[in-house]
């Protein structure tokens, strides 16, 4: 049995006929957008950059695999390290 990645309180949002835009903010202010990759044009994007053009064309194919859902994350709140230090 495949486990629902959206949870059924979800669901019925993103099963929508029309395309929905799902908008969550947390209680840090921070904003996450979920949205419908219908073309999979993210999907695509990502699989080009790791997988070249011939493989990530065929991973992203639509016709193989179902649209996703692309999930646009607030980087105003972002942090980053240096640990190029504490490498040998």
């Amino acid at each position: 049995m495949q486990r629902d990645p959206v949870g059924p309180e979800l669901r019925s949002l993103i099963d929508a006929p029309s395309p929905a835009t799902l908008t969550l903010f947390r209680d840090d202010g921070q904003v996450m957008t979920i949205v419908p990759d219908a073309a999979a044009e993210g999907r695509l994007a990502i699989a080009t950059r790791y997988l070249g053009a011939e493989r990530g064309n065929a991973y992203a194919d639509v016709a193989r695999r179902p649209p996703g859902f692309v999930i646009r994350l607030d980087v105003s709140g972002a942090k980053a390290w240096d640990l190029s230090d504490s490498l040998p």
